[in-house]
């Protein structure tokens, strides 16, 4: 609540420092023309999940794990709550048809939507009980992304204390190196890759190899793209291309039904003379799903 709050008064009394160009008001009135249309992408979701639900009443043994799984998948950044609940019946249904790698599955996204729900500590008490347990490839590279993320959230949430998040930042970058070590997709090793570049001040190179794989990225890929080129720009000086770019990711992350709405936030804090007064306080109301993402 606070922070929607500062948010708020940033919307009113940040100074027209610029209203942009032609394409910024374009990208603008486009996330405008989307959040208006919230209900119904989140209408879509419901309807897809709702499907799944049928499905999940006429299936049993792995079919049934795999529905589940799915059911994660659509839930994971929707609901988060509900997501838990099918990592757990996940994780139950592969005990039962004796999947070990489907195991390892349910308890890292358990982990990682514990994360996203803010237990840290939980999140991270499941990875260290696991580490000794993964047996398969894919399972130590999702182990890896879900370390990298938890410890990334973590450096962001200390940077009061220097000495601690000087710990967070190195534990991030200790696990994003593995990850680049054992990716084989090359988008999401590309789109890691610019992450470390953006870290270590190397911002033309980070720029490099975002626009390489642009036209390829699809899905969550797309989103991590967009919002990772709306850092170059902004470490750049470029706040016409931020903002762009910000737009574009929440333009993207809402037609897919995502409730965590990081890159509007990121819009309204940059620069908040770039929105007219209507998209305003439509954004302040999308943003409470950030605060409160873990209760939707």
């Amino acid at each position: 609540m606070k922070q929607a709050i500062l948010i708020f008064f940033l919307f009113i009394f940040t100074p027209n420092l610029c209203m942009g160009g032609d394409e910024t008001q374009e990208i603008l009135t486009k996330l405008d023309l989307t959040i208006r249309k919230k209900s119904r992408y989140h209408a879509e979701k419901r309807q897809s999940i709702d499907s799944l639900q049928q499905i999940k009443q006429v299936v049993c043994g792995k079919a049934l794990m795999n529905v589940y799984h799915e059911l994660y998948n659509a839930y994971a950044h929707f609901q988060s709550d509900s997501a838990l609940l099918y990592t757990k019946l996940l994780y139950a249904q592969a005990v039962k048809c004796k999947d070990r790698k489907m195991q390892e599955v349910a308890l890292i996204k358990q982990s990682l939507t514990m994360g996203i729900m803010g237990t840290y500590h939980h999140s991270n008490a499941q990875l260290d009980s696991l580490k000794k347990r993964i047996s398969t490839p894919e399972g130590l590279l999702q182990y890896m992304h879900v370390r990298r993320t938890i410890y990334g959230w973590l450096a962001e949430y200390t940077k009061a204390l220097s000495d601690v998040q000087e710990s967070y930042n190195s534990l991030t970058e200790h696990y994003r190196d593995s990850i680049l070590t054992l990716e084989t997709d090359p988008v999401s090793h590309a789109v890691c890759m610019a992450d470390k570049e953006i870290s270590q001040g190397n911002i033309k190179a980070a720029e490099s190899l975002l626009m390489g794989i642009k036209g390829q990225a699809k899905g969550e890929q797309l989103a991590y793209t967009l919002y990772n080129m709306g850092t170059v720009k902004r470490h750049l000086g470029q706040t016409d291309s931020l903002v762009q770019y910000m737009a574009r990711t929440a333009i993207h992350d809402i037609r897919r039904g995502v409730t965590e709405y990081i890159a509007l936030q990121e819009l309204a804090v940059e620069d908040a003379a770039f929105c007219n007064a209507r998209l305003r306080s439509i954004a302040i109301a999308e943003i409470y799903p950030i605060i409160d993402h873990a209760h939707q």
